[in-house]
């Protein structure tokens, strides 16, 4: 029923029609090098319950009013109000908050079970369902995601966007816009383009070029993507420390098809907790592959070159087995963290 579709460092995607089903995997990646050689125990379930949770609090009207009479949204306003100097920009900070919740993908999640037996019935996400030792997809509607093709113009690697630009009806944006928090309550929002593998960094005035948006709706972008990683900030909370720094990668999608306005529409997240991911960083940076990966990056960045992998000779290294046993045990403590606030 279900056919690949693509394949990435953490996950599958298969598509039916209209519909997508993506597996979350306890596979992995650090230096952008692709699917290291082991996985970590309980990582997938971990990443897929997480967004399911997020797309089931992201889709109530409820929850989004409760978030905005918390103290987080007020500091939330508070902190905007110091980074967005301009009256304009503070107004049009609260015309987009009146948008949520926002029109979404998502459909549920899908077993494991049924995916194979090609049968498309959609559980509720509960405490019963997570403490079930069966794997789940998450179901979206489908979204084009174009392949963005390297070029080369006067000897130097460039990025194509044509295709996606000419690409009509529903469709993901070429890039994912990256929410982190810092010192203040208000996040750095940047744009991500995982397809450009040596700079991923979109500037927003690429932005304007690659999608033809008008400045006023990037803006309305931005505003919502930082809304929304407010919200996700907010929602987390109950799994894990909010003093846990975290980077919310958000996705996004248009829909020119069923209106002639641009209509944005929330595709899903996905979160990295940056002490866990730092240590993974540090425990492959003091290893020869981790040295000599760092090195082509280096000389890739420096002269251009796309496809660096293929100068490295020297294996990916298996992850320590009592490291990998430690982020297991915080994984599965987040994934109880989540059943134990649906259960309430």
């Amino acid at each position: 029923m279900f056919e690949p579709i693509s394949r990435s460092s953490n996950q599958d995607v298969f598509g039916f029609h209209s519909v997508v089903a993506r597996k979350y995997l306890d596979s992995f990646s650090v230096f952008d090098w692709g699917r290291m050689p082991d996985g970590i125990p309980h990582r997938g379930r971990l990443h897929a319950f997480i967004e399911a949770f997020i797309n089931l609090k992201n889709a109530s009207k409820d929850e989004w009013a409760k978030y905005f009479r918390s103290p987080e949204a007020h500091a939330f306003r508070k902190s905007a109000s110091t980074v967005l100097k301009n009256g304009k920009v503070t107004a049009n900070l609260n015309e987009v908050a009146e948008c949520f919740p926002m029109r979404n993908s998502d459909l549920g999640v899908l077993s494991e079970s049924s995916f194979k037996a090609g049968v498309m019935d959609p559980v509720p996400l509960n405490s019963e369902v997570m403490n079930r030792d069966e794997r789940y997809y998450l179901l979206n509607e489908f979204y084009h995601e174009e392949k963005i093709n390297p070029v080369t113009v006067m000897g130097k690697p460039l990025w194509d966007f044509s295709s996606w630009r000419m690409k009509e009806g529903k469709k993901a944006l070429p890039f994912d816009i990256e929410c982190s928090f810092g010192s203040g309550d208000f996040p750095e929002v940047e744009f991500k383009c995982v397809q450009k593998t040596i700079a991923p960094e979109v500037s927003y005035t690429e932005a304007l070029l690659i999608t033809g948006l008008s400045p006023e709706k990037l803006q309305e972008l931005i505003l919502r993507a930082s809304w929304i990683a407010g919200f996700i900030q907010y929602q987390l909370m109950v799994i894990s420390p909010i003093h846990e720094r975290k980077t919310i990668r958000i996705r996004m999608g248009l829909d020119t098809a069923s209106n002639p306005e641009v209509e944005f529409v929330y595709l899903g997240c996905s979160i990295d907790f940056i002490e866990l991911e730092s240590d993974l960083h540090r425990y492959y940076s003091s290893t020869v592959w981790g040295k000599v990966v760092s090195e082509l990056q280096q000389q890739a960045k420096s002269k251009g070159i796309v496809d660096w992998k293929r100068n490295c000779s020297e294996p990916a290294p298996w992850l320590d087995s009592k490291i990998k046993g430690g982020f297991s045990t915080q994984y599965q403590k987040m994934i109880s963290g989540i059943a134990s606030c649906l259960s309430e």
